[in-house]
Parts: C-alpha cells; sequence; structure tokens
C-alpha cells in the first residue's frame, strides 16, 4: 500500500473529472468526514479521514500539481513518507526553479517589423556610402546619386512605400536660390 493515498479516489471523482466536480466532491466529503460530525469515530481516525480529503483536494485543485500527479502518480521529488523538515519548501521552491526556466526557453515573440508608413517623418542618413550601397541593394541605378547625396541628412516625409523592393520615396523641402 502506497503512503499517498489516490486524490481521485478519495474524493470518488473519475480522472478526467472538472474543477467543479472535484470541489463538489471535496465539499460533501469534508462534510461527511469532519471530526465534529463523526463522534463514533475515534478522533485521530477522524482528523486522518478528513485530512485525507483536505490533502487529495489541495493536490488535484491546483493545475500544476493535479498534471504532475497524472503524469507520475505523485507530486514533488520525495520518495514516500517520512521526509525531512523543510521538505516542502524545498519542493516548492525547485518547482518554481524550473517553471521559471521553462518559460526562459520559449522563444520571444518578433519584434514588430519597422517600415516606413507614407506620411511618416523619415531622416536620411548622413552617410553617403550608406546611402549609394542602399541604392545598389534595391537595384536603382547611379545617374542620381550625386542628387540623392545632396539630400543626406536631411529631413523628409516618406511619400510612398513599396514593400516588395523594400524602397522609400521621400518628399524633400529644398529651397531654390535664386540669384
Amino acid at each position: 500500500m502506497s503512503s499517498t493515498p489516490d486524490p481521485y479516489k478519495t474524493l470518488g471523482v473519475p480522472r478526467d473529472a472538472s474543477d467543479a466536480e472535484i470541489k463538489k466532491a471535496y465539499r460533501r466529503l469534508a462534510m461527511t468526514t469532519h471530526p465534529d460530525r463523526n463522534p463514533e469515530l475515534e478522533p485521530v481516525e477522524a482528523q486522518r479521514c478528513f485530512a485525507e480529503v483536505g490533502n487529495a483536494f489541495e493536490l488535484l485543485k491546483e493545475r500544476s500539481a493535479r498534471e504532475e500527479y497524472d503524469m507520475t502518480g505523485r507530486v514533488g521529488g520525495g520518495g514516500g513518507g517520512g521526509g525531512q523538515p523543510g521538505m516542502d519548501l524545498r519542493e516548492m521552491l525547485l518547482r518554481e526553479m524550473m517553471r521559471r526556466q521553462m518559460r526562459q526557453r520559449r522563444p520571444p515573440p518578433p519584434p514588430p517589423k519597422i517600415f516606413p508608413d507614407v506620411e511618416m517623418e523619415a531622416y536620411i542618413s548622413s552617410d553617403v556610402a550608406s546611402i549609394h550601397r542602399a541604392s545598389r541593394e534595391c537595384k536603382i541605378g547611379t545617374d542620381r546619386d550625386e542628387r540623392r547625396a545632396a539630400y543626406a541628412g536631411k529631413l523628409g516625409v516618406v511619400a510612398s512605400v513599396d514593400p516588395d523592393d523594400r524602397t522609400v520615396k521621400v518628399r524633400l523641402r529644398v529651397r531654390v536660390r535664386v540669384s
């Protein structure tokens, strides 16, 4: 006989019982096994029965503990009864540490893709070489490189966006000098 009774048998519910069914069974059994309601039983025996019902409910009401019990047949790493003092605290800390590690293993959600929208303000890079390099990557010819270089470091407004080749047309305010 195992030192920890099966909580499903203790509460008289099937393994696929819902949380509401487990709670209902616990309330019913708690009322019938309470030591004050069982004067015919020895006080120690009545207390033991009541404690078993309470322990079964405590184990099954917490989703993670229930899943652990369903998978391994016990909760915590302790083997059988007669655990060391403070074992519950150590088990709880170990479980919390494992939960945190599992959360860290999940890849973070991808960052939002930042691509300019029309009418958004945009600074043109002041690095002329990077402007020319970006132009070549987007298959833009060299015929207007001097003009693009003249606008380096300026502020403009996005006029149109082509997400297919990832190019942006920027409208700039240009002062015309009249001599």
